[in-house]
């Protein structure tokens, strides 16, 4: 599981991806390790409902690889979620 948070104001939704975390934690769920993505001031970011800022886009392209690449690892040796 790969967590995003984002919200208008500089620090990104940092409380509620924390809180998110916590309760996928207590329900065993696994996160990719060292991939939470949180995007402050994200109106800043966006036009016309897409992303337009390249480092932006380049942070959420890493996050998604290496959420496909645990899937991928997962798979591969047969664990499960």
């Amino acid at each position: 599981m790969l967590i995003v948070t984002s919200a208008p104001g500089v620090t990104g939704g940092v409380r509620a991806r924390y809180q998110l975390r916590e309760t996928l934690v207590s329900m065993l769920a696994h996160i990719v390790p060292g991939r939470e993505i949180v995007l402050g001031d994200v109106e800043s970011r966006i036009r016309e409902r897409r992303h337009i800022e390249p480092d932006t886009l380049r942070v959420l392209t890493r996050g998604i690889h290496a959420l496909y690449q645990e899937i991928a690892v997962r798979r591969l040796f047969g664990v499960s979620a």
